[in-house]
This record gives structure tokens, C-alpha cells and sequence, in this order.
């Protein structure tokens, strides 16, 4: 339950970055503003995520990583890599 919890910011910030994308009455400045906005907050959220959540399990002492935990690295890192990429890649092409 706590790791959905953890997940949920990721599929609203998407929800903002599909509106973005999607949404062509919006006007061009508003659109790359969610763009923008919703990108950064992903790989703000995504960071700070996987910091925060690993300095709990080290205080712990968890050595191994059960496989729900495994997962939730997992994909906030391949979030957080495929985010940066693309911001790359559209500063580079705009």
C-alpha cells in the first residue's frame, strides 16, 4: 500500500505531460508549460524519491531488497532516465 502511495505523484505528472502533449486547442505557450512543468517535477519527484526512500532503508539496515522494493527502484529509475532523456532530446530539436 505504501509504495502505491509513492508511485501515484508519477501518474498524475504524467496525466499533466499527456495534456501537454495531447491537447492541441490549448495554446503553444501553455502547452510547453506543462510539458516543462510536468517533466521537471518528474525528475524532481522521481530523485528526491529515490534518495529519500533509500536513506530510510539504509538507516535500517536493510541490505537486500525484497522484490516489491526492487520494482519500485526499478521503475522510478527507468522514469527518471527515460525523463531525462526526452529533455534532452526536445532542447536539442526546439
Amino acid at each position: 500500500m505504501k509504495k502505491i502511495i509513492v508511485i501515484s505523484p508519477t501518474f498524475l505528472l504524467f496525466i499533466g505531460l499527456l495534456a501537454g502533449l495531447l491537447l492541441p486547442r490549448l495554446a503553444l505557450s501553455t502547452r510547453t508549460d506543462f510539458i516543462a512543468y510536468s517533466m521537471t517535477g518528474l525528475v524532481l519527484y522521481c530523485f528526491f524519491t529515490i534518495f529519500i526512500y533509500g536513506l530510510g532503508l539504509s538507516f535500517h539496515g536493510q541490505k537486500k531488497f525484497d522484490r516489491p522494493t526492487k520494482l519500485l527502484f526499478g521503475y522510478l529509475s527507468t522514469v527518471l532516465v527515460l525523463v531525462v532523456f526526452a529533455a534532452i532530446f526536445l532542447m536539442g530539436h526546439h
